[in-house]
C-alpha cells in the first residue's frame, strides 16, 4: 500500500508544476509543494543527456541550424555554471550535468525530445495547459532515484502565433539571428530549475526580447542584469556619463581629481575576482586621458527576490537579488568621496542598467548608467 501511494504521490508531483506561454512557473495553487516541484532534471557530470528531434518542414530553419543552435544553448549554460560556481558545493554526481548526445532519430532512449512545429497528442495534452504559447517546456517523468528526467521542449512553427495586442506581425520569426537561442536558453533554463526572473533571458515575456533588434543581448543569459549574482566573480562594467547629470559629475571629477573631465569620458569599473575593491577609470574614447582610481568598498547589501533559480532537487535553491554596494575613493587632496553602486535592479521593463552615484554638497548625483560584462 505504501509503495502504491508513493508512486500516485510521485505521479500527482509531475503534474504540479508547469509553465506558461513563454515557459512560466504555476504551482497550481498550492504552497506545500513536493521538493522536486521547479527543480533541475539532470544531474550528475558524468552522464549525457540524449535528445533527439521531430522537426516540421515548414518550421522555418533547417535541421542543421536547429541542432547547432540547440548545442550552443546547452554550451552557454555550461559555461555560465563554470564561471558562475553554480552547485560547485554538491559531489560530481549532484552537479548538474550539460554533456548532450544528439540522436539521429527518436525511438523512447531519448532524455530530451525537442518538437520543432511538431505535435502530437503527448504534446497536445501539454499544450492545454498555456495560453497562445510559443515554446514551452514539459517533463513527462521523473526518476527521483537517479536525479534524472525525460521530458520536451515544443517550439511554434514560424509565424504560426499571433501575440495578444499586436497585429502585423509575423511571429516567431526563427530565421531573425538569435531568436531561436535566446528561445532554447529560456527553455533550458527552466530544465535547470529557473523561475522567471525579468530582465535576464528567464524573463516572463520572451517575445519582447525576440523582437528586440539586439543579437548581443539574445545571445547573453545575463541581458540586463545577472541571474545569479556571483559575489566572488570578476565584475566589469562600462559606461557613459550620465547626461540627466553631467553638469554635477564634472564637478565632482574635477574635485576628486583635481582636473577637468573631457565631454566624451567613458568610466568603467572592474573588480577581479575574489577582490574586495573596485578600480575606478576615467578615459576618453582616443584612450588619450586615463584616470584610475580605488573605489574602496565599506559596505554591500543584497535583498532576495521571491524567484528561485537553479533549484536543486536535494533543496539547494538560489535567489536572485538585488544589490548596493557602498564605499568612497581618494581624492588627489586626501580627502574621501563616497559612493554607491546600485547594481541589479529591476524595475520591471528592463531598462534599469546599473549606475554610479556620488555626492556634491549633500547632493545626490547620477554619475554614469554601465552596462554589464559578467559572462
Amino acid at each position: 500500500m505504501k509503495k502504491y501511494l508513493l508512486y500516485v504521490f510521485l505521479q500527482i508531483s509531475l503534474l504540479i508544476f508547469s509553465f506558461n506561454a513563454m515557459g512560466s512557473g504555476s504551482t497550481g495553487g498550492g504552497d506545500n509543494l513536493s521538493r522536486d516541484s521547479g527543480a533541475a532534471w539532470y544531474y550528475d557530470t558524468s552522464k549525457t543527456i540524449k535528445i533527439c528531434f521531430s522537426i516540421s518542414p515548414d518550421f522555418g530553419l533547417n535541421e542543421e541550424t536547429i541542432k547547432k543552435d540547440v548545442q550552443s544553448a546547452f554550451k552557454m549554460w555550461d559555461h555560465y555554471f563554470l564561471t558562475k560556481g553554480i552547485c560547485s558545493e554538491f559531489p560530481d554526481e549532484q552537479k548538474f550535468t550539460t554533456k548532450i548526445e544528439l540522436l539521429t532519430q527518436c525511438n523512447g532512449k531519448e532524455d530530451l525530445t525537442i518538437y520543432a512545429g511538431v505535435t502530437n497528442d503527448t504534446v497536445e495534452a501539454y499544450k492545454k495547459n498555456f495560453h497562445n504559447p510559443t515554446a514551452f517546456v514539459a517533463r513527462t517523468k521523473l526518476d527521483l532515484e537517479n536525479l534524472w528526467a525525460k521530458g520536451f521542449i515544443w517550439l511554434a512553427k514560424e509565424k504560426s502565433v499571433i501575440l495578444d495586442g499586436i497585429t502585423g506581425i509575423d511571429f516567431p520569426d526563427w530565421n531573425i539571428p538569435g531568436n531561436l537561442t535566446a528561445m532554447l536558453l529560456h527553455e533550458i533554463g527552466h530544465i535547470y530549475g529557473n523561475e522567471h526572473v525579468e530582465e535576464t533571458i528567464m524573463m516572463s515575456d520572451m517575445a519582447k526580447l525576440l523582437m528586440y533588434d539586439n543579437y548581443f543581448l539574445k545571445m547573453r543569459i545575463d541581458t540586463f542584469r545577472e541571474l545569479y549574482r556571483c559575489n566572488s566573480c570578476e565584475k566589469r562594467y562600462t559606461g557613459l556619463i550620465d547626461e540627466s547629470d553631467k553638469a554635477n559629475t564634472f564637478l565632482l571629477f574635477a574635485q576628486i581629481s583635481g582636473h577637468n573631465l573631457p565631454n566624451n569620458s567613458i568610466i568603467s569599473l572592474r573588480k577581479e575576482a575574489n577582490s574586495k575593491n573596485y578600480i575606478l577609470s576615467l578615459y576618453d574614447d582616443l584612450n588619450s586621458f586615463r584616470d584610475n582610481l580605488t573605489f574602496e568598498i565599506t559596505d554591500e547589501r543584497s535583498s532576495k527576490e521571491s524567484a528561485s533559480i537553479f533549484k536543486h532537487i536535494n533543496g539547494s535553491q538560489n535567489y536572485t537579488t538585488s544589490n548596493i554596494v557602498y564605499g568612497f575613493v581618494v581624492g588627489k587632496n586626501g580627502n574621501k568621496f563616497p559612493l554607491v553602486l546600485e547594481d541589479n535592479f529591476s524595475n520591471g521593463n528592463g531598462l534599469f542598467p546599473p549606475r554610479l552615484i556620488g555626492f556634491l554638497d549633500g547632493k545626490k548625483v547620477v554619475i554614469a548608467k554601465f552596462y554589464k560584462g559578467d559572462e
